[in-house]
């Protein structure tokens, strides 16, 4: 690169760097404003004099009031000039060490690159494989443990001494790739995806031969040829939920039956039935679009369903009608040790409103509830009162309400709340609602956080007004 700069301003500069050295490295915003030294030089020679007389100093103070503002401008036009012409010489070295860093690190990189990953125990190494692996979608986690295990002998062997990389399956993966995963996983407990959207190399009962062959009478003689690991996680995703597999090792499910192109409808009573015998499951998932139809009334006749190990449970309800879904849903779904509970509406069926309380039915739904976490998309809900939740549900610590659109009404103290979470609230929440609430919260002493995440209609001022009463107790952003 060829440049030409102002042999002033390297003065200048290099003056700068004097006074930084002479200041044992410490960097002043006064050193680069400071008149530089050929500036003093030439000032000093025009205005050097022997003895100024009486009439110089008269003639002096009086042109100094006169053109006071014009000598002050002209001194920072020059100084304004100075920094530009400093900026032009820093820009030029700047790009040419970036492009002399490019080369170095372009030679260098690799060597290093090598020698780190060599450096690295086969653990860490193990680990950041897994992580790279959980970050891949259902469709490319297999992708991802091929991979690594072809770049190098070392990456093969802690490939495959990495079962939780082997793990994850589904039903349109080509049968000889199942059993290699299957394999591969060893103990680390299977993720099983069924889907019925994608194209699939293989029937269901195909699958789950390979997939659960101790499970199928029909596997016949490959049934002997497995030491299948305990399945931990099931995905299930508009197909029927295998309830005739009764694996006692799972802990957590995503059901999920979504989709206008399904073309029939889901019996809710048949899509839990295959939970009723799963002891060790704690997390779970029901995705319900009510605009695929249902026939939820099958199953009222039928008995309740125990979970007694399960502690979270999410539902996500899209267009779904609460008396014919979303009511005797929960209500067959007996929950004693539920600790946190996630709900998501997703649009409403007709223009009713969905009120609330038709997710606490009964004296006592969740009699150990310690979270309740509400969020809706468009505009679904009616009032939500909070006094109604802390009666049905007296065990309630944490509460968090995102994307809400209706009015909320505060609750009543006593309510031993100990944190409460509010975000993107745009309808009825406003400066002397959040008030309202804040102070409805703060008068039990339980309370300990309030949040409120960027809801429009409420002011700066009026945060600010609450952050000074509350104080740590309330974080917001705008």
């Amino acid at each position: 690169m060829e440049a030409e700069v102002d042999t002033k301003t390297v003065d200048d500069l290099m003056d700068v760097l004097s006074r930084i050295k002479l200041a044992d490295g410490a960097v002043y915003e006064n050193f680069i404003h400071n008149p530089s030294r050929w500036e003093v030089q030439v000032q000093a020679s025009l205005f050097r004099v022997t003895e100024p007389t009486v009439e110089m100093v008269q003639y002096a103070q009086s042109e100094f009031e006169i053109d006071e503002d014009n000598l002050r401008m002209s001194t920072l036009s020059r100084s304004l000039r100075r920094l530009r012409s400093s900026c032009n010489i820093l820009r030029v070295v700047y790009k040419i060490a970036v492009s002399k860093m490019d080369d170095i690190e372009n030679t260098c990189m690799p060597y290093f690159l090598e020698e780190g990953i060599k450096s690295l125990l086969d653990e860490l190494l193990r680990h950041i494989f897994e992580l790279g692996y959980e970050d891949e979608g259902v469709r490319r986690c297999s992708d991802f443990s091929f991979l690594v295990s072809s770049v190098s002998q070392r990456f093969r062997r802690v490939a495959l001494d990495s079962p939780r990389i082997w793990r994850g399956i589904h039903n349109y993966m080509p049968p000889a790739q199942l059993e290699l995963l299957v394999s591969r996983s060893k103990d680390a407990g299977l993720r099983i995806y069924l889907t019925d959207i994608w194209g699939r190399n293989n029937d269901d009962m195909q699958f789950m031969k390979i997939a659960a062959p101790e499970y199928i009478e029909e596997a016949g003689s490959i049934a002997s040829t497995w030491t299948l690991p305990s399945v931990r996680h099931l995905d299930v995703h508009n197909t029927n939920f295998p309830g005739a597999m009764h694996w006692a090792s799972l802990s957590s499910c995503e059901l999920s039956f979504i989709g206008s192109s399904v073309g029939h409808e889901w019996d809710i009573s048949e899509v839990l039935h295959g939970l009723r015998d799963m002891p060790s499951m704690n997390s779970l998932s029901l995705h319900i679009d009510g605009s695929i139809g249902s026939r939820p009334e099958s199953g009222m006749d039928m008995d309740r369903l125990p979970m007694p190990n399960l502690r979270t449970l999410t539902y996500i309800f899209e267009y779904c009608d609460p008396e014919l879904i979303i009511t005797p849903l929960v209500d067959r779904i007996l929950i004693p040790r539920l600790l946190n509970l996630n709900v998501e509406f997703r649009g409403r069926k007709g223009n009713d409103e969905v009120q609330l309380d038709c997710l606490f039915k009964g004296t006592s739904p969740y009699p150990s509830l310690w979270t309740f976490s509400l969020k809706e998309r468009q505009s679904v809900l009616g009032e939500f009162k909070l006094d109604m939740v802390q009666k049905v549900v007296p065990t309630l610590r944490h509460v968090s309400l995102d994307g809400l659109c209706t009015y909320i009404s505060p609750p009543k103290p006593p309510h031993s709340w100990e944190s409460f979470r509010i975000k993107s609230h745009d309808g009825h929440m406003d400066d002397s609602r959040i008030t309202g609430l804040a102070e409805a919260l703060m008068d039990d002493p339980a309370f300990q956080r309030m949040d409120i995440i960027q809801c429009s209609r409420i002011s700066l001022q009026c945060l600010r007004v609450l952050k000074a009463r509350m104080g740590s107790k309330l974080v917001y952003e705008l």
